[in-house]
């Protein structure tokens, strides 16, 4: 079973939506891939989709490193699994 992965910002991106996309994607290869994403008056988010039914805590880990070094808003951040996890990309809350 795949583990759903949503990376999430009320702020606005100072680059495209696909620079950040076409790296998480890289990060991911060979064990996800982003599947869609979007833009809106409340904010944007790019969806991912990490194969297998493993822990996909550390898959989740590298995507965050990844969107540390990209110019995301401070208030980005990842949720994933059945329970919803949640991981700021920056440490504290926005």
């Amino acid at each position: 079973m795949a583990t759903d992965v949503f990376i999430y910002s009320k702020l606005p991106l100072s680059c495209g939506r696909d620079v950040i996309e076409d790296a998480v994607d890289d990060a991911i290869s060979g064990i996800g891939e982003v599947t869609g994403g979007g833009t809106g008056a409340t904010g944007w988010n790019i969806d991912v989709e990490l194969a297998g039914d493993g822990d996909a805590a550390p898959h989740v880990d590298n995507i965050v490193r990844v969107l540390r070094r990209l110019p995301v808003p401070d208030d980005t951040y990842v949720v994933f699994g059945a329970d919803q996890s949640r991981v700021n990309v920056y440490p504290g809350d926005p």
